[in-house]
């Protein structure tokens, strides 16, 4: 094979063109079971039914994640539909105590020295301000898009945002996500996207871009 074809000159091109890396925090950053295991601990400490939680969850998660809906209310009316005296805090901190960090993917992104890491992620308030104590300094200093800040998600307008805050060109910049929603809606912009299934895969694929 010619050393000009396409096939081999890609990854040199897109090593000189990122600078941005655009990584999403549920399921990417964390183990992705935090939901699971939240939802199991209310259950087994509180008796609250675990597919009626997590039906009431989802019904209000987008909202919470662009703000519309607040915590506050979500809270009242967890607490009446389940005959409980929650307060946000007490909540939120229950869930965000089983989040796990995956650390491997933290040394990675923090061994690539030449580019920016950024977090852009759909990401309710009260969960997004604990993340920093939970992922360290390194975490703390990384630049972040959360829905709640703009109120859109990735998969309606906040990519497209991302972009024009950070002042440059989608090729520029490399997403992953776990959504194949998201990733579709990162290409659709031009963005390079990694499809997020497990570290392996992904250094891999990291590897032959970027290093």
């Amino acid at each position: 094979m010619s050393p000009m074809t396409p096939s081999s000159t890609t990854p040199i091109f897109i090593k000189k063109m990122t600078k941005y890396i655009l990584v999403d925090v549920h399921g990417v950053l964390t183990r992705g079971d935090e939901r699971k295991k939240f939802l199991l601990e209310m259950s087994d400490k509180y008796k609250i039914d675990y597919d009626q939680h997590n039906s009431l969850w989802v019904n209000y998660v987008n909202s919470l994640d662009k703000k519309i809906e607040s915590s506050d209310k979500y809270i009242e009316i967890f607490n009446q539909t389940f005959d409980t005296n929650f307060s946000i805090n007490e909540y939120f901190k229950m869930f965000l105590d089983q989040i796990v960090p995956n650390q491997e993917l933290l040394e990675k992104l923090n061994s690539l020295k030449e580019n920016e890491i950024c977090v852009v992620s759909d990401n309710l308030i009260d969960l997004s301000s604990g993340l920093n104590k939970i992922f360290g300094p390194v975490f703390e200093s990384y630049q972040k898009f959360y829905s709640h800040d703009f109120g859109l998600t990735k998969s309606e307008g906040l990519l497209k945002i991302v972009l024009e805050k950070l002042k440059t060109d989608p090729k520029y910049c490399l997403f992953i996500d776990d959504s194949p929603k998201n990733i579709e809606v990162a290409k659709s912009l031009g963005i390079n996207a990694l499809f997020f299934e497990n570290n392996q895969k992904l250094f891999i694929e990291i590897n032959s871009l970027l290093t």
